[in-house]
């Protein structure tokens, strides 16, 4: 399974947000077909300086759009992007 940093808007009933998540494609598609909040650790250094890069590359692509009304957020909305086997 391929993955990247994707950047998700979320429309809620009062206020707009965005965040990180990993965003998880199934199959080769250029869809997200689920998504998962970014925890911002690493074991080094290193690996804190890759997850910013990531981070910086997710800023790049197109938005993926969810929602949340009174419960859990949901994806509503999913942008093709291309997707290479570094999953980015």
């Amino acid at each position: 399974m391929k993955w990247n940093h994707r950047v998700m808007k979320i429309e809620g009933p009062d206020e707009t947000i965005y965040k990180f998540v990993e965003a998880f494609y199934d199959g080769g598609t250029a869809e997200p077909h689920s998504t998962s909040s970014v925890f911002m650790y690493g074991e080094s250094i290193e690996e804190l300086k890759e997850l910013l890069a990531r981070l910086m590359r997710a800023l790049e692509k197109p938005v993926l759009v969810g929602a949340q009304e009174d419960g859990p957020e949901m994806m509503v909305t999913r942008n093709e992007v291309p997707v290479n086997e570094k999953g980015e």
